[in-house]
């Protein structure tokens, strides 16, 4: 690969960002809409970081700092969630004040439906790029996610 100046670094970014993002949310509603059961990418996102996060559940104020989406709109979302049974909300014993929100049996069903296919694309990738690649891929983005975070 040949160096390239800041100006088209960051054209090249946004535009391959971009294309990732827009691919990934379009896999995510493709598998969201074979569910059996009819939720939102909010919905699954929610299920996703409870499941990927929260091994002793989260409240909906974590939810909503990871997700960087306000309470009130994730409220509505949950109660629709607890209905479909895909999560359930409990009362931490040690602190009565707080209630954590924890995926059910079948909630994790849902979770690994969408999330073993997405799996198997990222193991397509690295298989295709191979593991030097992956290895400098993931360090950049790595120290990417570094510059945003500061």
């Amino acid at each position: 690969m040949t160096n390239i100046d800041s100006d088209k670094f960051i054209e090249n970014m946004e535009a391959s960002t971009k294309d990732l993002m827009h691919t990934m949310k379009a896999c995510i509603s493709r598998k969201v809409a074979t569910l059996p059961v009819k939720i939102s990418k909010l919905q699954y996102g929610i299920i996703h970081i409870i499941y990927s996060v929260g091994s002793e559940g989260l409240t909906i104020t974590e939810i909503s700092k990871l997700m960087d989406v306000e309470p009130p709109t994730l409220v509505k979302a949950i109660d629709d969630l607890e209905k479909k049974k895909l999560v359930i909300k409990t009362r931490d014993i040690q602190d009565h004040r707080r209630m954590p929100i924890l995926p059910t049996e079948f909630g994790k069903k849902i979770h690994a439906s969408i999330a073993s296919p997405i799996r198997e694309a990222m193991r397509k990738v690295f298989k295709k790029v191979g593991p030097d690649k992956s290895s400098i891929f993931l360090e950049t983005l790595t120290e990417i996610t570094k510059v945003y975070k500061n």
